[in-house]
């Protein structure tokens, strides 16, 4: 067996931590927008139980991988979302592994999938049976545009995050140089509707402790991301309605500039604080030209304005240009790499990272929760390292139910009962 975790050191069965002590989750989920839900449910103190497949889940072979010295291996995709869970293997085609399946999902609070719409029915796990069994039992499901009910034969398109993207219009929203559309390198749609699926979790938590009635959440990935454009969508609103886009949608003065050592943001959306950055400039003679005074004739010169800025950040370095508009209230930053994260002084300053355990003898930096929870076992589990302690919570502790059920194949076989 892998690693067995003693009960007094789990959060969510004897030490009360988190807002969500005492809430048991079924995580059906992989890669990465299921996991990151249920990972921001772990942190909020709820006991998480990851299912994985025998040979453990597709994101554990994704991304830079670091491997231990027994063999396990450990992935970054993985890493970044998987923290504080622990974790079963079970083979969802096998009668016995079913079976299993199933009394998790009847011991749970909450359950989260993130497969195709109809695959869980497929298996003989159809939530929507789970839930006339026991009303209070919330279940959520994310995917491309969301189930049959609400998507209608949508539903059977395969999605992933950059079809999201494309879809609900953000990615015509970042265009290169040769106006193509740019997708987003780190999966913003997958974050996103994982942090919108705990937002909606906890929110359905909230409503049972009053009504006594869990639901079914039904988390379209297209509707997660069309809310983030909700600007965009207006401006075409109103844009369509005869009143044009001021400047293209662009607002002067607020941006991505070059310094002499790399980038820096500045976000000016106001004519105050185009007159902080003109009297940063040492060009406060620009607040004053009817031109650049008002943000309707500013907005209009873009590219103008643009120039001028840049003019001055690509003279100073990053560091001089963040001092000098700092010093005015000028909204700014640093275009910081994730090699600039893990080293910088802001990053240790806000504990923006966690140090995790990665369960093969080392330890990473991730970061950490976006809510200031921190989950005491603050660690990744080897995929299957909790099979035999959460199969005596399910059917008692008799030593024989266990092998029982691993002769049988619930757990994908005996030749190797920790996958990597």
């Amino acid at each position: 067996m892998g690693h067995v975790h003693d009960k007094e050191t789990d959060v969510g069965s004897t030490i009360g931590d988190g807002p969500l002590y005492g809430v048991r989750v079924a995580d059906f989920t992989h890669i990465l927008a299921g996991p990151f839900c249920t990972q921001l449910l772990a942190d909020a103190g709820a006991t998480v139980i990851k299912i994985e497949p025998p040979i453990g889940e597709w994101a554990r072979q994704r991304g830079p991988q670091r491997t231990g010295i027994d063999g396990n291996k450990i992935s970054s995709y993985f890493a970044g979302v998987n923290r504080g869970k622990r974790d079963v293997t079970i083979d969802l085609k096998n009668h016995a592994g079913l079976k299993t399946a199933r009394s998790l999902i009847e011991s749970a609070d909450v359950v989260v999938e993130n497969f195709s719409p109809g695959t869980m029915e497929r298996l003989g796990l159809g939530l929507a049976d789970f839930r006339k069994s026991d009303p209070r039992l919330i279940t959520a499901s994310i995917s491309l545009f969301g189930g049959a009910e609400s998507a209608g034969e949508l539903a059977g398109r395969g999605g992933l995050a950059i079809v999201a993207e494309a879809e609900s219009s953000l990615m015509s929203q970042h265009r290169g140089k040769d106006g193509l559309p740019i997708s987003t390198p780190y999966g913003l749609g997958d974050m996103a509707s994982g942090l919108a699926a705990y937002g909606a979790i906890v929110s359905a938590l909230f409503e049972r402790e009053r009504t006594g009635k869990g639901r079914h959440l039904d988390i379209a990935m297209i509707r997660v991301l069309l809310a983030f454009n909700s600007i965009g969508i207006t401006g075409e609103v109103f844009s369509t309605d005869g009143q044009p886009r001021v400047g293209g949608g662009r607002t002067a003065g607020m941006g991505i500039f070059r310094a002499s050592n790399g980038f820096v943001t500045i976000g000016v959306n106001s004519d105050s604080l185009f007159q902080r950055l003109a009297a940063a400039m040492n060009q406060p003679e620009l607040a004053d030209n009817p031109l650049y005074s008002g943000h309707a004739s500013r907005d209009q010169r873009v590219a103008e304005v643009d120039e001028i800025v840049t003019g001055w950040t690509s003279g100073h370095t990053i560091e001089e240009v963040i001092a000098a508009l700092s010093r005015t209230g000028v909204p700014c930053g640093r275009v910081n790499t994730p090699a600039d994260i893990l080293k910088n002084e802001t990053t240790e300053q806000l504990s923006l990272l966690e140090v995790l355990d990665d369960g093969i003898g080392g330890v990473v930096r991730a970061p950490a929760n976006p809510f200031g929870f921190r989950y005491a076992r603050n660690s990744l589990p080897l995929a299957g390292q909790d099979n035999e302690q959460v199969v005596g919570e399910l059917f008692g502790n008799d030593e024989g139910t266990f092998a029982r059920l691993q002769k049988d194949g619930a757990f994908g076989g005996q030749e190797r009962e920790v996958a990597t």
